[in-house]
């Protein structure tokens, strides 16, 4: 069957096609789910469609009506109900943020291709290698929260679904052919645990946010403080108009402004990326905010830990050997072991197996296959 072929999918925005919905979903074994948030267009993104398949049908859910959509949580995480996503980090932190979801039992379509060492893991790559079939890329930077939602941008969302369930399938017997089954489970449990901890984390102080900024570290004490204000002027605006931040002014034009510190309008209107637009619309409160910058308390970056230099040498030995590993298997790097795990040995230097047991997300199937390696490696240094 073409995509052509394949009925529409059935639009859920009432509560009792909601309803209906959970009582079809109940005795599935397993779910494909993605989401569409609207990132590219809103301040603060959130979730603005849900797309559900099952072997059989494709549903989208609209959370944008007054639906209660708590089932829908109880069931994803259901550790007897495997719920398939294509790249889950994403989609995982969205439901966590928006939702407060978390499940147990999930199959990422892209860990497994890369896993095999599958070299292009976009999904429209995977469904046309595997199904031949050739999927519609225009709608990938669309507006998803604007209301009715057009017919092409429907029926791109279902098919972000329609096949995954088959996919995985396909991408499961590849891995249990290979013996990569018990290895890629662990790293799907990997990222979970790494969504859940990020969940679970301090909001960050929104005074110190800007330091985020590529660059930024690098800046003097007043040059500093004039970002700061830059920051904040771009975030106020943005909130209020409920708009991207980068859609007022990118990143790397507030780093030229502080970093320049211009005197006056005509100056600022030569820094690299201002646009007459944006100096028509900006150019006086930028003025203004570099000022308060200038004229404020100087700021440094935040204390960091800096790895000492037998951590670093330890470090660059392990990622050596990692590096070999994944070309001797033809994956990327971080498929044999995560760069986070990776620091977590050169700072602990374990010595024996044992202690292996106490770095963090290094699971069984790593520990039995590289711990002798690993350990070797580390003492050596």
């Amino acid at each position: 069957m073409t995509p052509q072929d394949i009925p529409n999918a059935t639009i859920v925005d009432t509560p009792q096609k909601f309803n209906l919905l959970i009582h079809k979903l109940q005795d599935e074994p397993c779910i494909a789910i993605d989401t569409e948030s609207n990132s590219m267009y809103a301040y603060q993104e959130q979730v603005c469609l849900l797309q559900v398949s099952t072997p059989t049908e494709d549903y989208l859910i609209d959370p944008l009506e007054p639906l209660d959509l708590s089932p829908i949580g109880l069931l994803l995480a259901d550790p007897d109900v495997q719920v398939i996503f294509h790249a889950v980090e994403y989609d995982l932190l969205c439901l966590q943020r928006d939702y407060g979801w978390k499940m147990e039992n999930v199959f990422d379509t892209m860990l497994a291709a890369r896993a095999l060492g599958i070299k292009k893991v976009g999904l429209g790559n995977l469904i046309a290698e595997v199904f031949g079939v050739t999927l519609e890329k225009k709608y990938q930077r669309a507006d998803w929260g604007i209301r009715p939602l057009p017919a092409g941008q429907l029926r791109y969302a279902q098919f972000d679904t329609h096949y995954l369930i088959r996919l995985k399938d396909y991408l499961t017997s590849e891995l249990k052919k290979k013996d990569l089954w018990e290895e890629f489970n662990e790293e799907v449990q990997r990222l979970i645990n790494v969504c859940k901890r990020t969940a679970e984390r301090e909001p960050e102080d929104e005074a110190l946010r800007f330091w985020r900024i590529s660059g930024s570290r690098y800046l003097n004490g007043v040059q500093a403080a004039v970002l700061s204000e830059l920051f904040k002027y771009r975030e106020q605006l943005a909130k209020r108009l409920d708009r991207p931040t980068f859609k007022i002014i990118g990143d790397k034009t507030l780093l030229a402004i502080a970093t320049d510190i211009p005197h006056n309008m005509r100056e600022l209107s030569f820094i690299k990326g201002m646009t007459e637009r944006q100096m028509q619309r900006h150019g006086r409160k930028l003025m203004q905010a570099i000022r308060r910058g200038q004229n404020g308390e100087k700021l440094y970056p935040p204390n960091i830990l800096v790895p000492d230099e037998a951590i670093r040498v330890r470090y660059d030995t392990l990622q050596t050997w990692r590096k070999k590993r994944a070309q001797l298997r033809g994956v990327e790097s971080d498929v044999i072991v995560s760069k986070d795990v990776l620091w977590s040995l050169a700072r602990n230097n374990p010595s024996t197996l044992e202690e292996l047991l106490e770095i963090r997300d290094l699971g069984p199937y790593r520990r039995h296959k590289y711990g002798v390696e690993l350990i070797a490696l580390l003492n050596e240094e």
